[in-house]
């Protein structure tokens, strides 16, 4: 009976160090600062890159086609008589990057047509063609490579550099007889658009001044239109 107690003694404290032995854990390691392991915040994304204006003086190199016709009471006198041929320069300003710009050209042209009066006569004229206009942008403000549609708007003046007819066997100066006057000018407008510094040009003008100079011809009062083809190319 004695063994059986000392049993009975010892079974009940295993049993009580047993449900101790938790309660001592829980209050010994539960006391312990807690340890959390997180990712590391995302770096913040780049803020978008400001698109700068390209601005400065625009220059563009230029070449096309020319045409020219003529207008006023006497025109049927020349209806036949419509000289066409090439015309290239350089050109300046526009500001693509604004919504207005002022731009100025430098042309050469250099047209033929045949004397309606003899077909065996051709009329060749040389001439400096200086557009001075105002340019509305339409679109496309922040690069010159952006597709840009505009409308050019201002005064041209024509100066004639050489106008000889030529039937084969004579030549004859027509700025020396004073057939032609040297000097044409007056309004022009057109429409154009550039894209990767890439460009196509429409003009069309009309002279306020009479195309000829001798005042023997009953046909005075006739003055040119000319309309104007330009493709141009950005080099700055």
């Amino acid at each position: 009976m004695y063994t059986s107690r000392r049993l009975m003694f010892a079974l009940v404290a295993i049993v009580a160090l047993v449900a101790a032995t938790p309660a001592f854990a829980q209050n010994s390691i539960g006391t312990l600062p807690s340890v959390t392991f997180s990712s590391p915040a995302p770096a913040p994304a780049p803020a978008p890159k400001k698109q700068v204006k390209e601005q400065g003086l625009g220059i563009f190199l230029q070449g096309g086609y020319t045409r020219s016709s003529t207008f006023g009471p006497d025109a049927d006198f020349f209806k036949d008589f419509n000289p066409q041929g090439a015309i290239f320069g350089i050109g300046f300003g526009g500001n693509k990057s604004g919504a207005f710009g002022v731009g100025v050209d430098l042309n050469y042209g250099i047209t033929s047509a045949t004397d309606p009066d003899d077909s065996n006569t051709t009329v060749k004229t040389q001439y400096l063609n200086i557009p001075v206009y105002g340019r509305f942008n339409i679109g496309g403000h922040n690069t010159k490579n952006a597709f840009t549609f505009y409308i050019p708007a201002g005064w041209f003046f024509d100066v004639l550099l050489s106008s000889k007819a030529d039937n084969g066997t004579d030549t004859i100066d027509l700025l020396d007889e004073d057939f032609f006057d040297g000097f044409q000018t007056g309004p022009l407008v057109g429409a154009g658009f550039e894209v990767a510094r890439i460009g196509v040009e429409t003009r069309f003008q009309w002279s306020v001044k009479q195309m000829l100079k001798s005042q023997e011809f009953e046909v005075a009062d006739a003055k040119r239109f000319t309309f104007v083809v330009l493709f141009k190319v950005r080099i700055h």
